[in-house]
């Protein structure tokens, strides 16, 4: 079994059948993009340690928190490969995430003033849909994460008592989250609420929340035309 052999079937037998659509996004834009052609037409099994640290090496000379974590990444689909005795070894296993590039940092970049304006009147001048727009500015308001926000519902809401309710089925560690709906972000929740029907930040489909990928489309092509670095999850950070 190759190493691409090896990832796809990890992929379609573990990744898209148990894991979140954000997480299933990360691993085709990081391992699956970076490694699915390294030594084709090799079995997995037959490549040295060497080989794999010469791979490993300009990959962290590119970016050394990718390397990382796509080491990281490479290894739990090799080793659930192995358990299912689809390999028979991998020297991949001999080389530990520690030993190339830098460990990601949490919450590391916070954004000026001037920063966040310079992102907010760029979401606000570009052509993207008034969901696409309002669910972005929320969320640099809320500092929610994407996927409590994406798939928010009118019944979430209590203006009466002005708190947002997001269910654990929608927070990334299982509980139920409660955020104050203040006065400055209320014109924008109440746009939403008269704009759609009950789901807030629909997709082409008027009646299913905006895909992942559509929202990261619209997030790294803002990003693309601005001189401000890897912001992403920065407004939430900050």
């Amino acid at each position: 079994m190759t190493v691409a052999q090896c990832l796809d079937y990890w992929f379609d037998n573990y990744v898209s059948t148990t894991l979140r659509e954000k997480t299933q996004a990360l691993y085709r834009s990081t391992v699956m993009k970076r490694m699915h052609d390294a030594f084709p037409n090799r079995p997995a099994s037959s490549i040295t340690v060497k080989q794999w640290v010469d791979l490993l090496t300009e990959e962290e000379k590119d970016n050394p928190r990718r390397a990382r974590q796509v080491l990281s990444q490479l290894r739990s689909a090799i080793s659930w490969c192995m358990r299912r005795q689809l390999i028979d070894s991998c020297a991949i296993m001999s080389i530990q995430p520690r030993d190339f590039g830098s460990r990601a940092e949490v919450g590391d970049r916070v954004l000026s003033y001037h920063e966040l304006a310079k992102i907010w009147l760029a979401i606000e001048r570009s052509r993207a849909s008034t969901s696409n727009k309002l669910l972005h500015q929320m969320l640099m308001l809320w500092g929610a994460r994407l996927s409590e926000l994406r798939l928010a519902t009118k019944t979430e809401f209590d203006l009466l008592d002005n708190v947002w309710t997001v269910p654990k089925e929608h927070s990334k560690m299982g509980n139920v989250i409660r955020r104050p709906i203040f006065e400055q972000i209320k014109p924008f929740l109440e746009k939403a609420m008269t704009t759609y029907n009950d789901v807030l930040f629909p997709g082409e489909d008027i009646n299913k929340p905006i895909s992942i990928a559509a929202a990261n489309r619209f997030v790294n092509r803002i990003r693309g035309g601005m001189d401000l670095g890897y912001w992403v999850s920065a407004p939430r950070s900050t």
